[in-house]
C-alpha cells in the first residue's frame, strides 16, 4: 500500500512551559488502488501529539514527542489504520 499524506495542522505552546499541542490532519491519497483492491482512494488522516522541549542552551533544544496517527478505512469491509510513535528531534538555533 503506497500512501501520499498531505496534511495542515497547527502547534500550540502551554506559557511559561515547555509543553506543546498539535494537532494534524488532512487526506492520504492511494496510489496503488487497484493492486490492494481498495474502494477508496482518498482517506482522511488525523495525527494528535503532545510533547516537551527540553533546552539544551544555546537555543538548542531536543524536542520528545508522542503522537497517534489515524487513517481512516480505504476498503468498506476493512478497519482504519492506526500507530502510535514517539519522536525525538533536535532542534538547534541559527
Amino acid at each position: 500500500m503506497t500512501l501520499i499524506p498531505a496534511k495542515a495542522g497547527l502547534k500550540y505552546y502551554v506559557p511559561t512551559t515547555n509543553f506543546y499541542v498539535q494537532g494534524t490532519a488532512g487526506a492520504a491519497f492511494l496510489t496503488n488502488k487497484s493492486d490492494v483492491n481498495a474502494d477508496k482512494s482518498t482517506a482522511f488522516l488525523y495525527s494528535p501529539q503532545i510533547g516537551y522541549l527540553l533546552n539544551l542552551g544555546n537555543k538548542n533544544y531536543l524536542d520528545l514527542g508522542v503522537n497517534f496517527q489515524s487513517i481512516s478505512k480505504i476498503n468498506d469491509n476493512g478497519s482504519a489504520i492506526s500507530s502510535l510513535g514517539l519522536r525525538i528531534a533536535y532542534n538547534f538555533g541559527l
